[in-house]
């Protein structure tokens, strides 16, 4: 199976603008702990919050190239944010459960999130419109 160039670009543009998402996620959860003496969960929130905004405008203009339709994609990205919202905080409280230091929960979070970001993003958020 020979894959486009076009899926071979939106898939390392996902995986730059991932990383730098993911970067700003950690940094933010671990300054949450660490600098602020937050919890976990509201380090949590804190690093999701910094890093949405990133991750929306990334793939919005370089993973998906999509048109400047925001009516019509920050709503689905919303939701999707929300979706990753919850499962982020469902890894990270589970984590807390089990006693887990709270660099494993980041880790859960930083690996299984993308995959399923990526699976909305293409399916639902960024349909159509795409240049």
């Amino acid at each position: 199976m020979i894959m486009s160039l076009g899926f071979l670009r939106r898939v390392g543009w996902f995986g730059v603008i991932g990383v730098a998402s993911s970067a700003v996620y950690v940094a933010g959860v671990s300054a949450g702990v660490e600098l602020f003496g937050w919890g976990r969960m509201t380090a949590n929130i804190f690093g999701l919050m910094l890093s949405t905004p990133c991750s929306y405008l990334g793939h919005h203009y370089l993973t998906f190239r999509a048109n400047a339709d925001h009516q019509a994609y920050v709503p689905r990205f919303l939701v999707q944010a929300c979706a990753a919202y919850f499962l982020a905080s469902a890894i990270t409280w589970l984590g807390a459960q089990l006693g887990f230091n709270y660099v494993i929960g980041v880790f859960c979070v930083v690996v299984l999130i993308p995959i399923l970001n990526y699976i909305l993003l293409a399916s639902w958020v960024f349909v159509g419109g795409r240049s």
